[in-house]
C-alpha cells in the first residue's frame, strides 16, 4: 500500500453504526482515542437509510401513544405523515453532521486516484467465497470491506458473522493477493475490536463502562437515574455481538462504589460529542414535527 494513503485505526459496518445505541457508544470510544467515527461511502448510505427508518418507527409509536393519552386525535394518515416528517429531518440532520468540521461522525472523503486504483484492484482479486453474494447484505458487506481496505483502516469492526467468512478473508489478506497489494485491514467482531483498541491505547478495563456512561448519562449526580440510563443503553448490545461487553459494563457499575467511580469520570470529562450529537438529532426531528403541527412536542 502506498505510504501516501491516509491511515486510520478503525471503521465500522452498518450493524454498529446504523442504530443509535451502538453508534453513540462506539463514537464515544473513537472520541477517546482522538478519532472521529469515520464511515465508508457504502456504510454512510445505509446508515442514513436506517436513521430514517428508525426515527419513523420511534415517532409512529410516540404519536400513537399521545393519541391514546387523549392529548391529540391524529388520524392514521396524519401520524404516518408526521412520522415521515420526523424521519426526513433526522436523516437530513445526520447527513449534514457527517460533513461538519468538528463533528464526531464523518464520511470518508472522496478517495485520491491511488485509493480508487487500489479499490479497483481489490475488487478484482478479492476472494468472493468470503461473502454471501446471493443477498443484498452480502453484496453490501463486500463493498464495505473493499472500501475499508483501500482506505487503509487498521480495523473494520463487523458483526456480520452470517454473511462474511472471516477465515477466508484472513487467508486472502495474509497469504494471497491481499498481501501483495499491501492490505493490512483486520476484520474483527466488535468485542475483539474493543480489546484491540484498549490494548493499543493502553486503556483500563473501565474504559468501556466510562464510554457507556459518557454516551448516555444525563445527570451524573443522580446515580439511580444514571444506572438506569446505562442499562437502557447496553440492553441491546448482545444483538450486536457485544454480549460480553454488556456483562462487563454491568459488572463495572454493579455496586454503588463502582458506579460512583464511573460517574466521577463523567463529571470530570463531561458527556461525549456523540451523546450531544444524538440529542441534537432527536431535537431536529421534534422541531420538524412541532412546526408541522403547531404543537410543541418534546423529543
Amino acid at each position: 500500500m502506498s505510504s501516501g494513503t491516509r491511515h486510520t485505526p478503525i471503521t465500522f459496518d452498518t450493524n454498529l453504526a446504523g442504530v443509535w445505541r451502538p453508534r453513540v457508544f462506539w463514537a464515544t470510544l473513537c472520541e477517546d482515542i482522538g478519532q472521529r467515527m469515520e464511515l465508508t461511502p457504502t456504510t454512510v448510505a445505509e446508515v442514513l437509510r436506517r436513521v430514517r427508518l428508525e426515527t419513523e418507527r420511534e415517532w409512529t409509536k410516540k404519536l400513537r401513544a399521545i393519541n391514546q393519552s387523549g392529548g391529540h386525535r391524529w388520524s392514521k394518515v396524519e401520524i404516518r405523515r408526521l412520522a415521515t416528517t420526523a424521519s426526513t429531518a433526522a436523516r437530513d440532520w445526520f447527513r449534514d453532521e457527517l460533513r461538519q468540521q468538528g463533528s464526531i461522525y464523518a464520511s470518508t472523503s472522496r478517495p485520491a486516484e491511488e485509493v480508487e486504483a487500489l479499490e479497483a484492484e481489490i475488487d478484482e482479486t478479492i476472494d468472493d467465497r468470503a461473502f454471501d453474494l446471493s443477498t443484498d447484505n452480502g453484496v453490501r458487506d463486500r463493498k464495505i470491506v473493499i472500501e475499508a481496505m483501500a482506505r487503509g483502516y487498521d480495523i473494520l469492526a463487523s458483526n456480520n458473522v452470517g454473511s462474511i467468512v472471516h477465515e477466508i478473508l484472513k487467508e486472502w489478506i495474509e497469504r494471497r493477493e491481499g498481501k501483495e497489494l499491501g492490505v493490512r485491514t483486520t476484520i474483527l467482531r466488535p468485542e475483539p475490536a474493543e480489546r484491540r483498541l484498549r490494548r493499543r491505547y493502553d486503556k483500563p478495563l473501565e474504559w468501556t463502562a466510562i464510554a457507556a456512561a459518557r454516551a448516555c448519562v444525563t445527570d451524573a449526580a443522580n446515580p439511580r437515574r444514571a444506572a438506569q440510563e446505562i442499562a437502557d443503553l447496553i440492553d441491546s448490545f448482545h444483538q450486536r455481538g457485544m454480549g460480553d461487553l454488556r456483562e462487563q459494563i454491568y459488572r463495572l457499575t454493579e455496586t454503588e462504589a463502582d458506579l460512583q467511580r464511573i460517574l466521577d469520570a463523567v463529571l470530570a470529562h463531561g458527556n461525549s460529542l456523540a451523546m450531544r450529537s444524538e440529542r441534537e438529532l432527536a431535537h431536529a426531528a421534534s422541531r420538524a414535527v412541532s412546526r408541522r403541527t403547531g404543537v410543541d412536542i418534546g423529543s
